[in-house]
């Protein structure tokens, strides 16, 4: 397993199959995420795109890696109904968000129905997985077919 620290903030963590940016909320994890993708731009994949309303978070949208196509994954707990999006059904509370676990099966759909990815980037993994929601099929898949996997994670220091 090799271990990079490319700055204070965030570390890469590469064991062969899988690689892991770490590092807590804000550090720069789907920054460097992207920067790799932009770097050497192959595979499939998402990220999350912070959605704002002025300087207030409201949420993330689940992005395409590949084309920028986007739908809304999750809304703050607080929102009022009359603030979300028309088609976002967010079905799992995890923390302060609320996420749409259509989107996941879309994020899901996506890759486990495209030709076999040369790499697979995923984009703020973390106890939805391990509770075996959210991008968990994707990272099986990954596994079980020995396919690259690029992804952010969010530790607590």
């Amino acid at each position: 397993m090799n271990r990079l620290e490319t700055d204070h903030h965030v570390e890469i963590v590469h064991d062969g199959l899988f690689t892991v940016i770490k590092g807590k909320r804000g550090a720069g994890k789907t920054t460097c995420l992207l920067r790799l993708y932009h770097d050497h731009p192959e595979g499939i994949g998402f990220w999350s795109r912070k959605d704002r309303n002025g300087g207030e978070l409201l949420g993330y949208s689940l992005v395409d890696i590949v084309t920028g196509e986007s739908r809304v994954l999750c809304r703050r707990v607080d929102l009022t109904a009359e603030s979300l999006p028309e088609d976002f059904h967010g079905t799992i509370v995890q923390g302060d968000f609320r996420f749409d676990q259509q989107v996941f099966e879309w994020a899901v759909g996506r890759i486990l129905h495209a030709p076999r990815p040369v790499k697979i980037w995923l984009d703020e993994v973390g106890k939805i997985e391990r509770q075996g929601g959210g991008f968990a099929p994707i990272i099986s898949y990954a596994r079980k077919n020995r396919i690259p996997l690029v992804m952010t994670k969010k530790i607590r220091w």
